[in-house]
């Protein structure tokens, strides 16, 4: 299935960049990211860089998201496990998982949430749901909205980044 979303050498750039970040395990941030964008050269548009991942923009509909440090490769495990493991009351406000391998994670695109104030309360009301059903979601609302982990799908906030979220029971036996 993983060769409808990536051809074989995007999925051999990937596997050659994971190895190195495994053996090197690069520090997060931009400068991680821009030197995975330079050695990868995959033919997707760079939507964004953040601290431990960079996220190509496939096609209109899909987004893949590399590891540029060993803290994304579990963030693309966070993910997958959320997903796969939320309760459907919260489900669909999770960009939903496609695909992945190591270090990287097929999701449905979002559009980004717009920044306006009606929608604040709402993203708080978002992370209290999640918090209902026993899942950490502090990454998307801490006192205001982070807005960059934030989208909006089908007229619903969705949440795009979720590679810090827990659940209350793992955090538990932590």
């Amino acid at each position: 299935m993983a060769s409808k979303y990536l051809d074989g050498s995007t999925k051999k750039a990937i596997r050659k960049w994971i190895k190195r970040v495994k053996r090197k395990d690069y520090k997060k941030g931009k400068k991680a990211g821009l030197r995975a964008e330079k050695k990868l050269k995959l033919s997707y548009k760079v939507l964004g860089i953040g601290n431990y991942r960079i996220v190509y923009e496939m096609d209109d509909s899909y987004v893949l998201k590399v590891a540029t440090c060993k803290k994304g490769i579990v963030s693309n495990q966070i993910e997958k496990h959320i997903y796969k493991n939320s309760p459907q009351s919260v489900r669909y406000h999770l960009v939903k998982v496609k695909k992945g391998g190591k270090g990287w994670i097929i999701m449905e695109k979002a559009e980004k949430l717009p920044r306006e104030t009606r929608y604040i309360s709402k993203v708080a009301e978002l992370k209290q749901k999640f918090e209902d059903v026993g899942i950490i979601a502090d990454d998307i609302y801490g006192g205001r909205p982070n807005w960059g982990n934030l989208g909006i799908k089908d007229k619903e906030i969705v949440v795009v980044d979720y590679g810090k979220f827990k659940f209350q029971s793992e955090k538990d036996a932590q």
